[in-house]
């Protein structure tokens, strides 16, 4: 696809993006790949919607590749509502562990009256960021284990970070991006852990060891997207 195409094409990505999974923001697309280190929110926002050209143009590339990966990889939430969420709390209750709200709370980072308000709402209505949150920690069974040592990584948060830092890694140095098989295969790392992150949680020497590789050989981007700096830093202190 030529850069021209690309450039119109950005804006309905994220589009496309943030209808599966409402959470991604620009903010939040800004920080999963280390743009905000070279660009704002607000210029990020500006370049998606083409009302401001980035300092070299080969930005709108890196844009459209690391949405590309969000594209591809995130699960598509656009048809849940509230009653999934609550059909999802159930379900565990009665399969995994008996957990109460209070405790779903405390793993989801939420308070008790935003719980609350998620399983008291509208069954039918589309759930908010947080309510997804809580459906994908009990979907993926992120709920630490205290009868294990090395279960404390299983949670939400580390999920999060981890599956975040496998898309940065993937799209490498701007213009090498890799697929989980070819970063899997670049890292000796059994490909089911790339496809399913959730599994590099169940395990904190695992979670280590994956997470220091990658970060060790995350490489910086090929070219200064911006005057302001010219080192991703945003996976620093991870582990």
């Amino acid at each position: 696809m030529e850069s021209s195409q690309k450039n119109l094409e950005i804006s309905k990505l994220l589009e496309k993006v943030a209808t599966k999974d409402p959470r991604i923001t620009v903010q939040y697309f800004n920080t999963i790949f280390g743009f905000f280190n070279y660009y704002s929110t607000t210029s990020m926002r500006s370049f998606i919607k083409l009302d401001k050209e980035p300092d070299d143009p080969r930005t709108y590339d890196v844009i459209f590749d690391a949405l590309t990966i969000l594209d591809t990889s995130l699960p598509d939430y656009s048809n849940l509502v509230v009653r999934d969420i609550v059909d999802a709390y159930t379900e565990y209750s009665l399969d995994k562990q008996n957990i109460s709200r209070s405790q779903l709370a405390v793993l989801a980072d939420l308070s008790d009256g935003a719980i609350s308000k998620i399983f008291n709402g509208n069954l039918e209505s589309k759930p908010n960021s947080a309510a997804i949150d809580v459906y994908e920690l009990l979907r993926l069974d992120l709920v630490p284990s205290y009868k294990s040592n090395y279960n404390f990584t299983n949670t939400i948060q580390n999920y999060r970070q981890i599956r975040d830092l496998i898309f940065r890694s993937r799209l490498g140095d701007g213009f090498n991006i890799l697929s989980n098989t070819d970063l899997a295969e670049k890292l000796n790392f059994d490909v089911d852990l790339f496809e399913h992150p959730e599994k590099i949680c169940k395990d904190a020497r695992t979670y280590n060891e994956v997470a220091n590789t990658l970060y060790r050989l995350l490489p910086n981007y090929s070219f200064n997207f911006s005057k302001r700096k010219n080192r991703d830093t945003t996976y620093m202190g991870l582990i």
